[in-house]
């Protein structure tokens, strides 16, 4: 880069500054300055016409004196105002669209007006330094780019709107004679942030290297975000970890939920079953153990209120009898199983026109042995007022008449109701008054409702009955017969308190799960459609324990488990089963041996699985959609468990299911000397051996989901019916006889009739053998026989128009 020269004024740029306008300059002509400062214009190279201030002045007429309106206005706009309204215009346009900036923003761009020949035009220049930059503050960031230095010709000016317009016109010559270059140079300012320096310097274009300043701000936070807590003193997710040797504390007429930590006492998990109104259920144990009450209520309690039975009738808030626990252990206690009906009948109507209603009962199936341990505990009787006792600084009033009353607070403080019923409180009676039959408990919440809707916030409220509308807002009479008491509790308070919410660090953050994991093995041997009875209380999957609830068809059972526990079905059904079957609910007289849909069980599961609370109604429209016998009552068996959701998830799921429907007859496999026959209602069968005798293994009458015949496979739902009869019965025709036949399998032969209105089959089991008896054997003798017949002896099994032949075979392979 050359070094920097000053000019100074000479008589060429003395006289050019008489020249008042740009526009006096013919745009792209050459002009000759004479040393005296005149100027002739160029033609072809030809001197011809002289300047303004030629001696001569014969030029005025070609620059100065054409005054047609174009040249006027040509004049003008490029007159020192003209430029000026141009400029300003430009500017003022820029900055209302945008493109202009008012003042210097962050990115330090200098604004420029650029005149070419042919216009002009705004633009935001970013500074540039060349080789003698300077950083501002050691928070800029900075870019490198590599470009062409900045040059400027004689047909292109820079006007910086920081120069004056003596500057501009220095400019101007100077291009006249050199090719100059602008370096910006940015420097520290106290006052003014920025100040710019422009020098011109003679130079060649090169290659320089122009760095991008950039004012940047960057701060830094460091944050830590946590999105639970870490338990430092973890529980155990096991039930029976919690146990108490110990006398249970809680009353037995007002119970509460279940909860991880109390479901255990003396090493025997407390059930806990809740039905609603008209429901009938089969409280049982395991054949070796007792049933013990826990505690139980039959109404309407908030607590344990599931708010599932009845939703359209909820008058009341509370209602029940003390009597349901006793009439409980009366019909239960000790026994290995007892059968409730839950109805007004068995309990009488503490909740009179309000039909949600809920029999709550829990208890416990025990060890004989231990009963006397057990039941040795002194039971806690006391009974939950409804309100409780006032504190200093409150007030009550109780009324049991409908004589006048008011309740008020001094002058400058207004009533705040803390509590208020209208009914029977199962601790307080009005004196001189019959109670004898009346419930624990009876209230209506509406009554609260009403009081604190009349009196809170006001100075004074009064209550009286002129209307007859019980104290003029309405009571609803929800406990008839029995003189009720409204009772309120209050306390006046300031109409100016402010309450200012305590400073805590308590953390809102959940507790970190930690993936609990629990020592269990998969057991797929049992069959989730075909529950099998309970051998004891104490059983166990994954550590918790298997509930097995019983209810009768029409019922509604509910199931709650613990809080932080999710419900997982391990079996159940809705139907007769022969294994679960309760005689309460089916009489003893003749049953189907198994009679239910394999649906039943998916839509327990669908209802019930990874909830905390569900209900389940035993009706064959809820439980299949079809009554494959209506002949027969069913019941809804449902063996459950209440565990960790995260064990059900991680663990318990992963195990897999066996979704086989147990076959009612063995599969069979080759070479075991037993043949199969399937003959579909209303067919004949036919079986004839020419030597030996038959010995039926297995046959049943009815359906099953693995008959491949008789339109079985055609059917939308998968049920199973048979009674234990039809095998009793083929064996009978058949067992120890060379022939057996039956015109038409149908309900004529097997009676009765196992699922009505579906087509069904006969299916029959069947070997060979040689012994021979007499019709009249006694049956001990034939059941011998038949199981000490372990000869493997080969056979020809041959079926043609549903007729068996049977013969034993030589060693060439002929039959005898």
């Amino acid at each position: 880069m050359k070094k920097e020269e000053n000019i100074s004024p000479t008589p060429l740029a003395k006289s050019f500054q008489l020249v008042n306008n740009l526009s006096d300059l013919e745009q792209g002509r050459f002009y000759t300055i004479n040393k005296d400062g005149s100027f002739v214009k160029k033609v072809d190279g030809i001197q011809s016409i002289p300047g303004k201030d030629s001696p001569e002045g014969t030029s005025e007429d070609y620059l100065i004196n054409d005054n047609t309106p174009l040249n006027k206005f040509k004049k003008f706009l490029f007159s020192t105002y003209g430029l000026v309204i141009l400029v300003t215009l430009i500017i003022l346009t820029g900055i209302a669209l945008g493109l202009i900036p008012v003042f210097l923003n962050k990115s330090n761009n200098l604004e420029t007006l650029v005149i070419t020949e042919n216009n002009y035009q705004i633009t935001n220049t970013d500074f540039v330094t060349t080789e003698s930059e300077t950083i501002l503050s050691s928070t800029t960031t900075t870019t490198t780019t590599k470009t062409t230095s900045t040059t400027t010709t004689s047909s292109t000016t820079i006007l910086s709107t920081e120069l004056t317009s003596q500057e501009v016109t220095t400019e101007i010559l100077t291009t006249f004679t050199t090719t100059i270059t602008i370096p910006t140079t940015i420097q520290e300012a106290t006052t003014n942030p920025l100040e710019v320096f422009t020098t011109f310097v003679e130079t060649t274009p090169e290659e320089t290297t122009i760095l991008e300043i950039q004012e940047t701000t960057i701060e830094q936070i460091v944050t830590t975000e946590k999105s639970c807590e870490i338990d430092l003193n973890p529980k155990s997710l096991i039930p029976s970890d919690y146990n108490y040797n110990s006398c249970p504390s809680s009353s037995i007429y007002n119970p509460k939920f279940l909860s991880l930590t109390d479901s255990y006492n003396f090493n025997y998990p407390i059930n806990q079953i809740i039905v609603c109104t008209e429901s009938k259920l089969d409280l049982k144990c395991p054949s070796n153990q007792v049933l013990h009450i826990y505690s139980a209520y039959y109404g309407i309690q908030p607590d344990t209120n599931t708010y599932t039975c009845n939703k359209k009738s909820t008058n009341h808030e509370i209602c029940y009898f003390d009597l349901t626990f006793s009439n409980l252990t009366t019909i239960c206690e000790q026994q290995n199983s007892c059968e409730i009906n839950v109805n007004v009948g068995s309990f009488g109507d503490p909740c009179i026109n309000s039909k949600n209603k809920q029999l709550f009962i829990q208890y416990q199936c025990i060890d004989n042995d231990n009963y006397n341990l057990i039941s040795s505990c002194e039971l806690n009787t006391n009974k939950s007022s409804i309100c409780p006792q006032i504190t200093n600084g409150q007030y009550e009033k109780i009324n049991c008449n409908s004589n006048p009353f008011t309740i008020e607070c001094p002058d400058d403080q207004v009533i705040k109701i803390l509590c208020a019923f209208y009914g029977l409180d199962p601790n307080l009676r009005c004196p001189g008054t019959f109670y004898y039959g009346s419930p624990s408990a009876c209230y209506s919440k509406q009554s609260y409702n009403l009081v604190y809707e009349n009196c809170n916030g006001k100075q004074n409220c009064t209550f009286s009955d002129d209307t007859n509308t019980k104290y003029d807002i309405g009571f609803n009479e929800v406990c008839p017969g029995y003189l009720n008491m409204l009772l309120i509790q209050w306390e006046c308070v300031s109409t100016q308190v402010t309450t200012e919410a305590p400073q805590t660090t308590k953390s809102t953050l959940p507790i970190c799960n930690s993936t609990p994991s629990i020592n269990g093995t998969c057991d797929t041997s049992y069959s989730p459609y075909v529950p099998q009875a309970l051998n004891n209380s104490t059983k166990t999957y994954f550590s918790y324990p298997i509930y097995q609830q019983i209810v009768c068809q029409g019922s509604t059972l509910i199931l709650v488990c613990p809080a932080d526990t999710v419900i997982h079905i391990y079996a159940g059904y809705f139907g007769i089963q022969e294994y679960t079957k309760s005689s309460i609910c089916t009489p003893d007289y003749e049953t189907p041996f198994m009679l239910y849909l394999a649906e039943s069980f998916t839509i327990i599961n669908s209802t019930c699985e990874s909830k905390n609370k569900c209900s389940l109604r035993a009706f064959p429209l809820s439980m299949g959609g079809t009554d494959l016998n209506s002949a027969f009552y069913k019941q809804l068996v449902v063996q459950y468990q209440c565990v960790n959701p995260i064990v059900l998830e991680n663990e318990i799921n992963k195990c897999e299911i066996n979704k086989e429907i147990p076959l009612i007859c063995p599969k069979l496999s080759r070479n075991t000397g037993i043949n199969e026959i399937t003959v579909c209602e209303g067919n004949p069968l036919s079986i004839s051996c020419s030597t030996g005798r038959i010995q039926v293994q297995c046959a049943f009458y009815g359906i099953h989901p693995s008959l491949t015949t008789c339109d079985v496979p055609s059917l939308a739902y998968k049920p199973v019916c048979y009674f234990s009869s039809s095998f009793t019965k083929m064996s009978d025709l058949c067992n120890f006889r060379s022939t057996c036949s039956i015109a038409a399998a149908g309900s004529n032969t097997f009676q009765p009739d196992p699922c009505n209105g579906l087509k069904k089959a006969l299916y029959v089991q069947w070997r060979y053998s040689d012994y021979y008896l007499n019709a009249n054997a006694p049956p001990l003798l034939k059941e011998q026989l038949v199981k000490n017949d372990t000869r493997n002896l080969k056979y020809d099994f041959r079926n043609k128009d549903q007729i068996i032949e049977c013969g034993s075979r030589t060693k060439s392979g002929e039959k005898n």
